[in-house]
């Protein structure tokens, strides 16, 4: 992980906990590493130099706007004009991660010969939820 990485993670982290929305925050951000991270188109737009900074912040108004926290579109727009927006997915991990930590989840990676259903999915992580006594979030 990058200082730069970790500085806007911690900055958003931040700005969650003051504004007591820690839970929201990262239940958005999550989705948000979904989108980022299922469509590769996306991160090539926000990569090309070519594209205009405020063609790229039109973008995220179109895609976004009042479909997620303001503060979160705001951070958006932010990496946007600070040119650091092809480091979003590395950024929003690090905020789960260091939200995760604040709400005592572990985090787990399941391996397994073919995909598991998310019932079977929760059906593991309620077990060990059960043995460790703490929040355990598994992806397969």
């Amino acid at each position: 992980m990058s200082q730069l990485t970790e500085r806007y993670a911690t900055a958003l982290f931040e700005l969650a906990l003051q504004e007591n929305a820690l839970p929201l925050y990262q239940c958005q951000i999550k989705e948000l590493i979904g989108i980022f991270t299922e469509n590769n188109s996306i991160q090539s737009f926000f990569a090309a130099v070519q594209i205009s900074t405020d063609e790229k912040k039109e973008l995220l108004t179109k895609a976004f706007k009042g479909k997620i926290e303001p503060m979160i579109f705001n951070f958006l727009n932010l990496l946007v004009d600070k040119k650091r927006i092809s480091h979003v997915v590395e950024i929003m991990k690090e905020f789960n991660t260091l939200c995760n930590r604040e709400l005592n989840i572990r985090e787990g990676i399941v391996y397994s010969a073919r995909p598991l259903t998310q019932d079977q999915i929760g059906q593991l992580e309620q077990t060990l939820c059960e043995n460790k006594n703490q929040k355990i979030e598994l992806q397969n």
